[in-house]
């Protein structure tokens, strides 16, 4: 049936634009690229290959009248900069619940081994999600911009499903190895078993839900979900850890809900049939993400394990939860939030930018048009200074203004985890770029460099003096981050013209 076809043959009217093919060649390249492959000609359409399909419908799809592009409107700065903090309203919403209720979604008052085992558990579930996270939002987003909701939706349910797969892998493995080193009695490796699957499934099914610009639903699933832990164990008198895994499920299924109703509604009258890539050409496509996606977590997180793993004599675990270290690191966070909001609207301006000034500048002025992309460059470094020194100056008066959340922290951490959070941030704007320019593997070379020098300075300086001192780890680890990705970045530059083109192809 023609209505079946895929749109690249007859588009759907919601496409954005589409002109007719001018010849049989032009629709197989169409094709090709719409994932149309030999097999999928014979199978499903039953022609021999996909030549023989192209000139069938070549003359059904010159017929089809041109479909105009459509104009987007570029949101506002203020509008762009609070999209860009948006991912931070479920932490936020946390943070509250804490103030103010003492209990939150996760964490609160529980055993040192609980809160040990626990944790370790959370930091796994961001380090095992954290690569599929990435492909999601890479390549979801992609099929999003095509407007082809049909592999939007398949390439982002099955990496969700992948994702929850490997969760249930690392569970089966820690079983494994706790039955032979026992580390942990039966209840608390049960408890911490529910919340590393727990925790990553909301990590996944909220990623998917970034990519359909469904912010504000994440964060009323996170507020429900916490609003029923309350109810559960201040209100019931219900035990602490079945509350929260009890909310942390409720809200990771309010999220899987909204996000099938969204899919179902967006994918309403979509003629579009194509399949995904074949899972080798997906894997040779998206492995440096995936890898980017562990890197980052495991160098965001390296610290705390550095730490928590230091001066354990009197712990029966290996490693031992240090509150106070980590409720510095939460408030560094508020500074980082500020800061890494102007990533998204950065990019943006990015490729505004390079719009207008390829329109301006003839194909002789290739230095002019290097030097305006480095003063672009130069003048959003600013910005991120900017927002460091208001951000920090924040964090700094209201630590002191309220003096019990001074006595809950180690303000030397605070101090110094302020001084490595503008260069993260830099160093994600940095990221952005690279991977705007198609260069993955200079990303993964930036970030695993990072990742190195943090664990090499955090773990000695943390074994030989304190083991807050670890948090200076992450300082260098953020410093060889701006410093390496920077460099490829003005690197980059030198050769702009050939570097953006070669990756828009």
């Amino acid at each position: 049936m023609e209505d079946a076809l895929p749109k690249c043959i007859l588009p759907p009217s919601s496409e954005s634009s589409w002109a007719p093919p001018l010849d049989v060649r032009d629709l197989v390249v169409r094709m090709e690229a719409d994932g149309l492959t030999g097999n999928v000609c014979r199978s499903r359409y039953g022609f021999r290959n996909i030549w023989e399909m192209a000139e069938e419908y070549l003359p059904v799809a010159q017929e089809q009248k041109a479909i105009a592009p459509t104009t987007v409107t570029q949101p506002g700065t203020v509008r762009g900069y609070l999209k860009g903090v948006a991912f931070a309203l479920p932490l936020l919403c946390c943070c509250l619940a804490v103030l103010f209720f003492k209990v939150s979604l996760w964490g609160g008052s529980m055993s040192a081994n609980q809160a040990a085992a626990i944790a370790m558990a959370t930091v796994a579930s961001f380090a095992v999600t954290g690569g599929f996270l990435q492909i999601i939002g890479r390549q979801a987003h992609f099929y999003k911009e095509n407007r082809d909701w049909g592999l939007c939706s398949s390439v982002c349910w099955l990496f969700m499903k992948a994702g929850c797969f490997a969760l249930l892998a690392c569970v089966a493995a820690g079983f494994a190895a706790n039955l032979y080193f026992g580390w942990l009695p039966f209840t608390i490796l049960s408890w911490c078993a529910a919340f590393h699957v727990g925790i990553g499934a909301y990590l996944l099914i909220s990623g998917i839900l970034y990519v359909l610009d469904g912010e504000l639903l994440v964060a009323l699933a996170t507020a429900l979900g916490t609003a029923l832990v309350i109810v559960l164990h201040l209100v019931l008198r219900a035990p602490l850890l079945p509350s929260q895994i009890t909310g942390i499920f409720a809200a990771t299924g309010i999220c899987i809900a909204s996000t099938a109703f969204r899919f179902r509604k967006l994918r309403r009258g979509s003629a579009c049939l194509s399949q995904l890539p074949s899972p080798g050409r997906l894997v040779y496509m998206l492995w440096p993400y995936f890898i980017y996606g562990l890197l980052y977590y495991a160098y965001l997180f390296a610290d705390r394990m550095i730490a928590w793993s230091a001066a354990t004599e009197t712990s029966s675990l290996p490693f031992q939860f240090r509150g106070d270290y980590e409720t510095s690191l939460d408030m560094c966070l508020f500074a980082f939030i500020v800061q890494v909001g102007w990533v998204h609207i950065g990019l943006v301006r990015f490729y505004r930018i390079v719009t207008q000034k390829e329109m301006h500048f003839q194909i002789t002025a290739r230095r002019k048009m290097v030097d305006a992309i480095k003063s672009f460059y130069n003048q959003q470094i600013a910005v991120f200074g900017i927002l460091f020194v208001i951000s920090s100056v924040g964090v700094v008066f209201t630590v002191k203004q309220i003096h019990a959340l001074e006595a809950m922290m180690l303000f030397r951490v605070v101090l110094l985890g302020l001084i490595g959070i503008p260069l993260l941030a830099v160093g994600l704007w940095n990221i952005a770029l690279l991977f705007a320019l198609s260069r993955p593997t200079y990303v993964l070379t930036s970030v695993a460099w990072a990742l190195l020098s943090d664990i090499c300075a955090g773990y000695v300086l943390s074994r030989l003096f304190s083991y807050d001192l670890a948090i200076v780890g992450f300082d260098i680890g953020s410093a060889a981050l701006v410093c390496i990705s920077g460099w490829f970045c003005r690197r980059l530059f030198n050769n702009f013209d050939y570097h953006y083109f070669a990756a828009s192809v």
